[in-house]
């Protein structure tokens, strides 16, 4: 907002705020997009690969002088980024995801944002008890953040406005919209979300089940420990094949894909991670395969899809959603 403020009172005279507003989608393009080694694959001006020439294009935009037609796109684009620069969201481009209709957004935070700027005005009394419990600052944060551009994505496919937006839970905790929404604009519609360190995830289904998790691959945890918690013996035996310095790598492709595929369930870990495997024949997308002495849990995880999506260096992800339409 503060950018947006400076320019309008800045300059005046004719024909001149549509070069204001150029100015100011250039600034923001630039402030974004300078020092992203590691950008996410996604749609749109947000491609790593076309960084240059899409900086090259702003500046010729504005050596024409700004038609009006280049006006409502630099406008348009300027809107994409949030007024009060508390966080920035682009949809992940996932094929087989988008043809099963799951959508997959990508958060960055920002932690330089306050809790009372006007980005969370839509959250609840309920949602805002819950951030305030948070002890440190920065997970306040990421779960204030999340959970507004949850809000915001939903708005936009119930036509509601996101503070209009209201949640409960089934019978095993998982949020969901209220019956009244689910009966009327928010029909069949279901969401969930993750985040971890810097970046966070929702994603969005029509008709089905879906479950995403993130995870920042530290390097201070050993995760040799852990193994045996989340591996079943088919995950184990195609970790140990593997090169050293790919392992740590694998056993978060795992613990996120199992994630992922248990909150699409609505489940959790709770019940253990062991029965059932995600990694093996040589595939580079999970392999859902109860194991042998489990099969009577066969039937919460059939009929599920995942795809890790490869989204930025240093972390992995997962998202699993139910085969079969509602």
């Amino acid at each position: 907002m503060t950018y947006w403020v400076l320019a309008a009172n800045s300059w005046h005279g004719p024909q001149s705020r549509a070069r204001r507003i150029a100015i100011v989608a250039l600034a923001h393009f630039v402030r974004r997009e300078a020092g992203r080694e590691h950008a996410p694959r996604c749609t749109g001006l947000h491609h790593p690969a076309q960084r240059v020439e899409n900086v090259a294009k702003h500046m010729s935009a504005l050596r024409r002088g700004f038609a009006r037609q280049e006006y409502r796109h630099y406008r348009s684009e300027l809107m994409t980024v949030p007024a009060t620069s508390a966080f920035d969201v682009r949809e992940l481009a996932v094929p087989r995801a988008s043809a099963a209709d799951i959508e997959i957004f990508f958060i960055t935070f920002d932690f330089r944002a306050t809790l009372d700027c006007p980005a969370f005005a839509p959250l609840s009394d309920d949602e805002r008890a819950k951030v305030a419990r948070f002890r440190r600052r920065d997970d306040a944060l990421r779960c204030a953040i999340t959970r507004v551009v949850l809000r915001q994505l939903l708005a936009e496919r119930t036509e509601l406005k996101a503070s209009e937006l209201r949640f409960e839970l089934d019978t095993g905790g998982r949020p969901r919209l209220d019956k009244s929404i689910q009966r009327g604009p928010g029909r069949q519609l279901d969401f969930n979300v993750s985040h971890s360190e810097q970046y966070g995830l929702v994603a969005i289904a029509r008709r089905r089940t879906v479950g995403v998790d993130i995870e920042f691959a530290r390097n201070d945890i050993n995760w040799r420990k852990l193994a045996s918690s989340v591996f079943a013996p088919r995950d184990e035996a195609h970790v140990s094949a593997l090169p050293m310095h790919r392992r740590t790598d694998a056993f978060y492709d795992v613990w996120t894909a199992k994630e992922a595929v248990l909150k699409a369930r609505g489940v959790g870990i709770g019940g253990g991670m062991t029965w059932f495997s995600v990694l093996g024949d040589g595939q580079h997308e999970p392999s859902i395969v109860v194991s042998e002495e489990s099969v009577c849990n066969r039937d919460l995880i059939a009929n599920l899809d995942a795809v890790w999506l490869r989204a930025l260096s240093g972390y992995a992800a997962c998202v699993a959603w139910s085969r079969d339409a509602a």
